[in-house]
């Protein structure tokens, strides 16, 4: 049952963040974290923008493609939820995956807006905004979460010792098929990950349901999505529902809280459960010291947590 233009969307009791990465020149991607209610269903959206090219001298575009089109796709599905609702329409999974298709078409209306369209991009330079997104509601009354995610934000479930995390990180090949090219451009002397090579994964396995690549002689599946305004990116829509149980925390976050080793964010939960308010700053800080340690940046970090 939909609410009322009259009854007021509050906010649950929640904690999110917002930690920009710590890359020279790199502007942040990710949209501010949001989380609101509607007839005391628990709603969070996270989008994180991907990051474009960088231009021929180096420089990352700012402002930045990349988190224009995460804005833009968190109110967009925000809208929608809202707009569903006061409709009379029950916020479930159909209604979820209708808020992250319109999510896309308005980031494909903005492309269309800076001149970009699916024919005309380079996936270099001139490529097409693109960015993740990840809604989760949460019933109180059922206990039930429910999920629609295009690409790498993550949803977990936090206990006392561990932590469930229940989207997929895009394509589960990409990380076999980029160290078995890593060797072929070693082998013949070519430079590895730069701009060339990261247009060659946009334009052959973005949005691409059907792409594959060769690992050791085996054709394996290697499309990835991100709401770009194409339909592909519909392809790639994962959408689930599951039973959360009491005294846990439901967290959705961008991926870089993904470094993280599997029982640690359920521990620094448990850890901070009487400080709450600690625990996605004491979460950053750990990505922060495990990047540190690999010598890499971390990347921007947003996420909102809740006690459930």
């Amino acid at each position: 049952m939909g609410f009322t233009e009259h009854e007021q969307i509050t906010p649950p009791p929640f904690l999110a963040t917002l930690v920009e990465n710590n890359e020279p020149g790199k502007p942040c991607e990710d949209a501010q974290p949001r989380c609101f209610s509607i007839n005391s269903q628990i709603f969070i959206i996270i989008a994180d923008g991907v990051t474009r090219s960088r231009a021929p001298d180096g420089s990352y575009p700012n402002l930045s493609p990349a988190r224009m089109a995460a804005d833009i796709a968190a109110m967009r599905a925000q809208r929608s939820i809202y707009d569903q609702a006061l409709g009379g329409a029950e916020i479930d999974r159909e209604a979820l995956a209708h808020a992250v298709e319109e999510a896309n078409e308005a980031v494909g209306r903005f492309s269309q807006q800076e001149g970009i369209t699916p024919k005309s991009t380079d996936y270099m330079f001139h490529d097409l905004p693109a960015t993740s997104i990840t809604i989760a509601a949460f019933s109180p009354r059922e206990r039930i979460l429910r999920y629609a995610a295009v690409a790498d934000s993550p949803v977990w479930v936090l206990n006392e010792e561990d932590h469930v995390m229940l989207t997929s990180m895009q394509c589960n090949n990409k990380d076999k098929e980029k160290k078995r090219r890593k060797e072929m451009a070693q082998a013949a002397g070519v430079k590895f990950d730069n701009e060339w090579w990261r247009a060659f994964y946009r334009k052959n396995y973005r949005n691409r349901k059907d792409a594959t690549g060769k690992i050791d002689d085996t054709e394996l599946p290697m499309g990835y999505g991100a709401l770009t305004g194409e339909d592909g990116a519909m392809d790639f829509l994962q959408l689930d529902r599951v039973i959360v149980p009491k005294h846990c925390w439901i967290m959705a976050g961008s991926d870089g809280f993904a470094v993280l080793e599997p029982n640690q964010m359920g521990a620094r939960a448990h850890q901070y459960h009487e400080r709450p308010e600690m625990i996605l700053s004491i979460l950053a800080s750990d990505v922060a010291e495990t990047m540190r340690a690999k010598g890499k940046p971390h990347d921007d970090l947003s996420a909102v947590i809740i006690p459930v």
